[in-house]
């Protein structure tokens, strides 16, 4: 195996200083917490010991294909949504984009990667113009309720694979809270776009937006859906006059395949985009390069 191959990655190809700080964070000992600075110029506060934090650490930005996208279909001055935001790469990311018009809610429950999220928000190196974050220590579901979040067997390994739970089985979650967007967002509320990662309980958060889904309020939902397509999630979205693709990532850029296209690549990670305005999403999509690694995302 060709041990240079990593670097034809296009967060190296289409951002070279990458290649050595990569380096050079290779040949040091790995810190248990870091602070990063993302490609659009946010810090974010990491642990490069885990699989979200190391991607960071190494590649400067985590999940490229959904940061990308995000990039381009959100406009300044919209909504936009970062359900299960972790230590918050996407919420900086979106806060940047919608611009000091715009409004970023951003919802985790687990207390750990809140304090990251807290962290984001009042970093002084973050005090530049964007949009202000509104942050709930919260998860969302289709009715408000306490519950319990289980954060996985290799919590030190991967921060990113915490489910909710209605008992604490395992002897290791934590007690959360759980919201629904149609209580948070009265009507006549718009959101550009809406990224959604919360491990499985996808359809349970969009069931607690079936007013908001109704009225054609959220535009684009970037989600993640682990289970056999079509889903019950994707039926759903369909039902509500959603058109999805999925998300691909090219060496030369990123891309959209219809979800229900015949003989789906069978390495997909499972990312979607469900849209009401798909020419619009497509037309966002079809330039080539990766327009969220140049500096600032310009």
């Amino acid at each position: 195996m060709n041990p240079l191959k990593v670097f034809t990655r296009p967060e190296y190809a289409f951002r070279p200083r990458q290649i050595l700080t990569r380096l050079r964070r290779a040949l040091s000992p790995v810190p248990e917490s870091a602070e990063v600075t993302l490609p659009w110029g946010d810090t974010v506060r990491v642990c490069p010991r885990e699989t979200i934090g190391a991607e960071i650490w190494y590649c400067g930005v985590f999940d490229l294909p959904v940061a990308e996208t995000l990039w381009r279909l959100l406009d300044a001055g919209e909504t936009a949504l970062d359900v299960g935001a972790n230590l918050g790469q996407m919420t900086s990311l979106l806060r940047c984009k919608a611009g000091p018009a715009g409004r970023v809610l951003a919802f985790e429950p687990h207390p750990q990667l809140f304090g990251a999220l807290e962290f984001l928000r009042d970093a002084p190196a973050n005090q530049r113009p964007g949009a202000p974050l509104e942050l709930f220590q919260a998860g969302l579901s289709d009715a408000a309720r306490a519950a319990w979040l289980d954060p996985g067997g290799d919590w030190q390994a991967n921060r990113g694979l915490g489910r909710v739970t209605a008992a604490d089985t395992g002897g290791r979650a934590v007690s959360i809270q759980l919201l629904t967007l149609d209580e948070l967002l009265p009507p006549g509320s718009l959101v550009g776009v809406a990224k959604v990662d919360v491990e499985g309980h996808e359809l349970d958060v969009l069931r607690g937006a079936s007013r908001l889904l109704g009225e054609r309020a959220v535009r684009d939902l970037i989600y993640e859906d682990l289970a056999v397509q079509p889903s019950p999630v994707s039926a759903l979205l369909r039902a509500q006059g959603y058109s999805l693709f999925t998300l691909q990532a090219r060496r030369r850029g990123p891309g959209l395949r219809a979800s229900d296209a015949p003989d789906e690549p069978a390495d997909l990670q499972h990312n979607f985009l469900a849209t009401l305005d798909p020419a619009r999403a497509q037309a966002r999509l079809a330039a080539p390069g990766w327009q969220v690694l140049s500096t600032g995302g310009k």
